[in-house]
């Protein structure tokens, strides 16, 4: 029904806005550009799992630099740039093997032991989206981008004071 097209729309739509709030925050500001974006077949897997896909189609566009067919992704991105799992996780590998990719990129929470040592096909887990760029586009892009090689994209917010403990915080914060 039609309730079910504008839900899948509005899934597609929203991951795209992730995409471009993660890529103004990297340096890539693709206002200056008029892209369209088409999910071809429209089921609803389409959109909810491609934030990784279209980010790092976006940023090759934007910066002319190509990426190696034989690397295939999935993973959603949040705003912050992090790397959020996705369903389906071993048919898509399974799927990109058969079309011919030999690296898959795909989100550290989807990891299982199966991705191990499989022939001809690297699984690599990834949480944020400058560490899919260093995969993808080598080491170098952070420099063309601007990001540093930390790991997180972004700082993490700062914890209020009132969620903090009174005795000495712990590793993750204090909570």
């Amino acid at each position: 029904g039609g309730s079910r097209t504008l839900r899948r729309k509005g899934m597609a739509k929203g991951s795209v806005e992730n995409v471009i709030t993660v890529l103004k925050r990297m340096g890539l500001d693709p206002a200056g550009y008029d892209i369209h974006i088409n999910f071809p077949g429209g089921t609803p897997i389409d959109g909810p799992s491609a934030g990784l896909a279209i980010t790092t189609a976006i940023a090759s566009a934007l910066r002319r630099i190509p990426v190696d067919h034989r690397i295939a992704m999935t993973g959603e991105i949040g705003i912050h740039g992090m790397v959020k799992p996705v369903g389906g996780v071993v048919a898509k590998v399974e799927a990109a093997f058969q079309a011919g990719a030999t690296t898959v990129l795909i989100p550290k929470d989807n990891w299982q032991t199966l991705f191990e040592g499989l022939e001809g096909l690297r699984v690599i887990p990834v949480e944020s989206v400058g560490e899919v760029f260093r995969h993808v586009f080598g080491p170098e892009i952070e420099k063309d981008i601007g990001f540093s090689s930390g790991g997180e994209l972004f700082a993490p917010m700062p914890t209020p004071a009132s969620f903090l403990q009174a005795n000495s915080p712990s590793p993750n914060g204090g909570m």
